[in-house]
């Protein structure tokens, strides 16, 4: 009879032993199941965390893209602040609002004014509407009064090494100064004036 609970005994414990070996098993099963889905889960995160990044990135140089504004190569970022930029797109708004010319090359003042010297200052933005990046403008500007008296002009150069490059539908802040050599000291009167330009230039 001893002998016999003993060989009970023993096939207890070896069916015990098989049921924790399965059972094993299947937690190791479950264990590589469960890490697949984790791993699976924390790929896709990461994936549409990229996406997102990639997404705004874009975006945001969508935005600049869009810009009307375009700066030379020797403006300095520090001074470039986005109030200054706002300022710039809300004028080329206005301009264009007015009847500004989308066409070819072109400069338009938005304020103009006579210096301790009697030269002529005339604030606007370099404009390119020719459907190309363009480079090395040069030409003749000429500014007359609301009652079309001349009031000066000036042959100029925006060279690349100086203005850059400018790309199609941009428009660049600058200053032009006309020499008192080459203005009309009898025209006082620079509340309204009107730009005209004739230009020859590169293109990419």
């Amino acid at each position: 009879m001893a002998k016999k609970n003993s060989v009970q005994e023993i096939d207890i414990v070896s069916r015990e032993l098989e049921a924790l070996k399965k059972q094993s098993a299947d937690y190791a099963i479950n264990g590589d199941k469960n890490n697949k889905k984790a791993k699976i889960i924390i790929t896709f995160c990461v994936a549409v965390a990229v996406v997102l990044i990639a997404a705004v990135i874009t975006a945001v140089v969508m935005v600049e893209s869009q810009s009307p504004i375009s700066y030379g190569p020797h403006a300095l970022e520090s001074e470039m602040t986005d109030e200054m930029t706002a300022e710039h797109e809300r004028r080329i708004k206005i301009i264009d609002e007015n009847g500004g010319i989308r066409e070819g090359v072109n400069f338009v003042g938005y304020h103009a004014r006579f210096d301790e010297n009697g030269d002529l200052v005339v604030d606007g933005y370099m404009r390119n509407f020719t459907g190309h990046e363009i480079y090395d403008i040069t030409g003749n500007i000429t500014v007359s009064n609301a009652n079309d008296d001349h009031v000066g002009s000036a042959y100029f150069e925006f060279m690349q090494e100086d203005f850059g490059t400018l790309k199609n539908e941009k428009s660049r802040p600058w200053r032009i100064i006309i020499d008192n050599d080459y203005v009309n000291v009898e025209v006082t009167d620079l509340s309204s004036f009107k730009v005209k330009t004739e230009f020859t230039f590169y293109q990419k």
